[in-house]
């Protein structure tokens, strides 16, 4: 059985999250002010390969000139919160996933937005939940 973080389940409308959109992210990074290689663009390091490349084709279409980089993971996949708060002051963009449909690992989301919040509150955050959906990871209500 794949590692399972405390505190998943969790109502979708807890989580304070924008729309999940790279390039509108991004554009608001270069307006305000953003860039350079000391401006970082961050990702899990278990994320498909399209999430690095998609955050490196927009940061050269916007000529933002960031840094892409890799957010470090335990042996079991679970994001390293640790190396995160160290990234996050000078990240511009975070991009996560729930769940892993490869491993099964499901990442805490709520631990993530307390810190995400805590440290850089302005910086931009992309949750791909498509996984934790289908394996029942978020609970969500309609209202």
């Amino acid at each position: 059985m794949a590692p399972v973080a405390d505190k998943l389940y969790l109502p979708l409308a807890q989580l304070k999250v924008s729309k999940p959109q790279l390039f509108p992210a991004l554009s608001d990074a270069k307006r305000r002010g953003l860039g350079g290689p000391e401006t970082l663009l961050l990702y899990g390091a278990t994320e498909h390969k399209a999430v690095p490349e998609s955050l490196k084709h927009w940061n050269a279409v916007l000529q933002l000139n960031a840094t892409v980089q890799a957010i470090p993971v335990d042996q079991h996949g679970i994001l390293d919160l640790k190396a995160l708060e160290l990234l996050l002051p000078k990240a511009a963009m975070v991009c996560t996933m729930a769940a892993n449909n490869e491993t099964g690992v499901k990442q805490d989301l709520l631990a993530l937005e307390q810190l995400i919040r805590r440290v850089n509150k302005d910086v931009r955050w992309m949750v791909d939940c498509v996984q934790a959906l289908r394996q029942n990871v978020v609970r969500y209500r309609q209202y």
